[in-house]
């Protein structure tokens, strides 16, 4: 085969590997109820069909929302006024620990006080929403995600009372209810076989051209 035959046929094998489109499959939710904190669940998702093409990432989307009321009581002498929040705690893990532990950390609206000694006051709801989203890429990951079936994230909260105050003795206790819902958006690359096809036959076609 003379030099620029060989270097024909180099172009289209160089040029192959590198023809590919991106693709998506989702979002895919799953949710979790509202319940009475601190409780513990799953997120389950469909895997990555490995026959649509190669996975390249994973996003993973999670959102809370809580619904709390505060007690607060003034044991002390004096009057104690300050405020008090839930603190909701959201932690999810995937199976083998690839993720890290992605949270969700966020709190209720204040609730103001002004207690008299030996008076116990109660907020009124309280509710609060929040939301992240993170990207994996790792190879660790992306073979977690893909296969036949279902992958189970593991989902559970912390709750706590947060309070600050002057002057009494103040104590705060919650009772709080909180969902989760998590998204999964699979992107992956599909080799565009049309598209090869198409190169090795104008390839060939310009060496019989040359014969």
């Amino acid at each position: 085969m003379s030099s620029w035959r060989t270097l024909i046929v180099l172009s289209i094998a160089l040029a192959l590997p590198s023809l590919a489109s991106a693709g998506m499959a989702g979002p895919y939710t799953s949710t979790i109820p509202s319940g009475l904190t601190d409780w513990s669940s799953s997120l389950v998702f469909p895997k990555f069909d490995s026959s649509l093409g190669t996975l390249t990432s994973v996003q993973f989307e999670l959102s809370s929302g809580m619904s709390t009321t505060v007690t607060v009581q003034n044991d002390g002498n004096s009057t104690s006024s300050g405020w008090a929040k839930t603190e909701v705690i959201l932690t999810v893990q995937d199976p083998n620990g690839y993720f890290g532990s992605p949270q969700i950390d966020y709190m209720s609206p204040a609730y103001d006080f002004v207690l008299d000694p030996n008076q116990t006051a109660t907020s009124g709801t309280l509710t609060k929403t929040s939301s992240d989203s993170w990207i994996y890429s790792d190879a660790g990951t992306l073979a977690e995600f893909t296969g036949s079936g279902n992958i189970s994230l593991s989902a559970a909260t912390l709750t706590y009372t947060v309070l600050s105050y002057t002057g009494g003795n103040a104590a705060a206790v919650q009772v709080t209810d909180a969902q989760a819902t998590g998204k999964i958006t699979y992107f992956y690359d599909v080799p565009e076989p049309a598209t090869l096809s198409l190169l090795a036959v104008s390839g060939l076609a310009m060496l019989r051209r040359r014969k």
